[in-house]
Formats: C-alpha cells, sequence, structure tokens
C-alpha cells in the first residue's frame, strides 16, 4: 500500500513528494545563481558608461583648465555625440 507522500503520473513515475521539492528547490536555486549574474554583468556594464562619461568630463576640464578654449569647445562638442551614442547604445 502506497502511502499520500507518493505521486503518480505520466512525466515523473513514482517520485515521492519530498524528492519533487528538493528538485523544484534545485531549480529555483539554479535560477536566483543566473539572475544574480545577469544583474552583475548588467551593473558592470552600466559602470564602464559611466566611467567613460566621466572621463569625458574630466578632460574636457582640464583643457578649459589650461586655457585651450578651442581646444576645448572642439573636444566638448565631440563629447556631446559621444555621450549620444553612449547612451543611445546603452538603451539598446
Amino acid at each position: 500500500m502506497k502511502t499520500a507522500s507518493y505521486i503518480k503520473s505520466a512525466a515523473t513515475g513514482s517520485i515521492p513528494l519530498s524528492g519533487r521539492l528538493k528538485i523544484f528547490l534545485l531549480v529555483l536555486a539554479f535560477i536566483i545563481i543566473a539572475a544574480t549574474l545577469c544583474t552583475l554583468m548588467i551593473l558592470f556594464s552600466i559602470k564602464q558608461k559611466e566611467k567613460e562619461v566621466a572621463d569625458l568630463y574630466a578632460k574636457s576640464f582640464e583643457y578649459i583648465a589650461n586655457g585651450k578654449q578651442e581646444t576645448a569647445t572642439i573636444i566638448f562638442s565631440s563629447q556631446r555625440s559621444s555621450m549620444r551614442s553612449i547612451f543611445r547604445h546603452h538603451d539598446r
């Protein structure tokens, strides 16, 4: 006589309820790990983009501080277009 802890189905055969629960928890753990890794990759990408933008601004301030106004204007203009391309690439 089988107890209530056994569930029969065509797909699983005779797996006890505790075994099915362990399998479910194992699959759930792998899903959580995968989601965490994806989140870390996204955060790393955002960090890189922010660093690029900060570097662009730092270079423009450096040129302005050195008195190279004409060069600074050109650099700042190119930075704006670079930032647009960075953010367009990030939004995709």
